[in-house]
């Protein structure tokens, strides 16, 4: 079996403003490419995308769509699944 591919680094910007003047602007950067001063971000590169996930539940079921965000996410999930079942063949 093929192995995974290994994530080294991401960064995902979320922005949004809701009729009520809320607004958000989120940057969530890792991995070793990324810098910051002097200072590296965090090395995991899965920690952006993680604190992104969780931004993006939050505002998903604040604004009322959480069942279709829920979905989607469930059936890109399934479709790696399905991408790991068939690739060694």
């Amino acid at each position: 079996m093929n192995a995974d591919p290994k994530l080294v680094r991401s960064s995902i910007e979320i922005n949004y403003s809701a009729n009520d003047g809320y607004r958000v602007e989120a940057l969530y950067r890792s991995g070793t490419g990324f810098r910051v001063g002097q200072e590296h971000l965090n090395p995991n590169p899965e920690e952006a995308l993680l604190g992104a996930l969780g931004e993006l539940a939050r505002i998903t079921a604040l604004f009322g769509f959480e069942d279709r965000a829920l979905e989607i996410f469930n059936k890109n999930r399934e479709a790696v699944f399905e991408w790991r079942r068939n690739r060694g063949t």
